[in-house]
């Protein structure tokens, strides 16, 4: 990962910041005779392990506002983005847009935040259970996305902390945190989720 950033004059400022993660699965495919489906009986139809590997890609970029002394206004925008293998879903990302605001004077800090994020996919392909069958067998799960971390979604959040200072060894902090996903396109599975 990667960040940078500088001011721009003494009230404005900027931070941009870049992640990579790659997990890539280099396990040894594993073959079974066959396998108990549905708890019926035993099937000998063979199965072999199924290496999942991904990359995630983050990249955003952030402006602040010093409005104040004591008071900063930031927008920020991010991309999140998604390759997979062995998987029904190759490509996603989400962008996410978010503004924060920062309060703080003499004992007493308040910030918040409200968010709003938009995934997108590219296209679902059912067939890739079949990775997971040495001589595949047909298709027999539903057609359409049922897996809410590859599913496309919106989703908003926001946030409220509050921190006073009441002495040099106590201080009371209060907090709401909320969000709220809306997997409008699924037709099996995950729908919503509040938290």
């Amino acid at each position: 990962s990667v960040s940078g950033g500088s001011k721009m004059g003494s009230r404005f400022s900027w931070q941009g910041r870049y992640r990579y993660y790659d997990y890539d699965n280099r396990s040894a495919r594993i073959m079974f005779p066959g396998y108990v489906r549905f708890e019926a009986v035993w099937e000998d139809i063979p199965r072999i392990t199924v290496p999942y590997s991904w990359t995630k890609q983050q990249a955003g970029v952030e402006f602040g506002w010093d409005v104040v002394r004591s008071t900063r206004l930031a927008l920020s925008l991010d991309r999140e983005q998604w390759d997979r293998t062995f998987r029904e879903i190759k490509q996603s990302d989400e962008d996410v847009i978010k503004l924060t605001v920062n309060h703080r004077r003499d004992r007493f800090s308040l910030r918040g935040r409200l968010e709003h994020g938009d995934r997108s996919t590219d296209d679902y392909h059912v067939d890739a259970q079949e990775y997971t069958y040495v001589a595949p067998t047909g298709i027999n799960n539903q057609p359409t996305l049922r897996k809410f971390d590859e599913a496309e979604r919106n989703h908003d959040g926001l946030g409220v902390l509050a921190i006073i200072e009441a002495t040099d060894a106590i201080n009371l902090t209060f907090g709401v945190d909320a969000r709220f996903e809306d997997y409008d396109k699924s037709e099996f599975g995950l729908v919503s989720k509040d938290v």
